[in-house]
């Protein structure tokens, strides 16, 4: 995990050879820190076991979101949103493909997964393999920081949120 500059202005962070890169000039703040972390956490697990079951809980969480304010969707309505939601917000720049707006849809199921105990409590139970991988993606980026001889003040802080989530999950498993 990097806090670099030198992304382009759009992206908050990336995911790239085994890496995620936040943007500095987006993370400016512990919250959107998580966010970001989180997010390019679950690209991260793309060609992981699981990932397919991922999408699925994101996709059931979501609809249960709206079901829960009465509103009835289906997968195709939730592409839909996300991709309009991108567009909106990139002032139609970036146009996401129906796979691409899954992942951001799961990518934002992530952020919960990683910061929720609710939400970590409920995949350890239901989706005790897909939980093992994550806690072992936090463990390795916990160490990689150890090879750090000095954090900036924001990679200290995305240090605390990667063992404050490593910690959750340890915390679970054990329960």
């Amino acid at each position: 995990i990097a806090i670099v500059d030198g992304l382009p202005d759009a992206a908050d962070g990336c995911f790239h050879n085994g890496m995620i890169y936040l943007n500095a000039k987006k993370v400016n703040d512990i919250e959107t820190v998580k966010t970001v972390f989180a997010h390019e956490t679950f690209h991260a697990m793309a060609k992981t076991n699981g990932y397919d079951s991922m999408i699925n809980l994101a996709i059931d969480y979501n609809k249960a979101v709206y079901r829960a304010e009465g509103l009835e969707v289906t997968r195709e309505d939730l592409i839909e949103m996300m991709r309009r939601d991108y567009a909106d917000a990139s002032g139609g720049q970036m146009q996401l493909s129906d796979e691409d707006a899954i992942a951001e849809l799961g990518a934002q199921f992530m952020s919960d997964a990683v910061t929720d105990e609710g939400m970590i409590d409920r995949l350890v139970s239901e989706k005790p393999s897909f939980a093992r991988q994550i806690w072992q993606m936090l463990k390795d980026w916990v160490h990689s920081f150890g090879k750090k001889e000095k954090l900036s003040a924001q990679e200290a802080e995305l240090k605390a949120i990667t063992e404050r989530a490593q910690r959750l999950y340890e915390r679970s498993f054990r329960q």
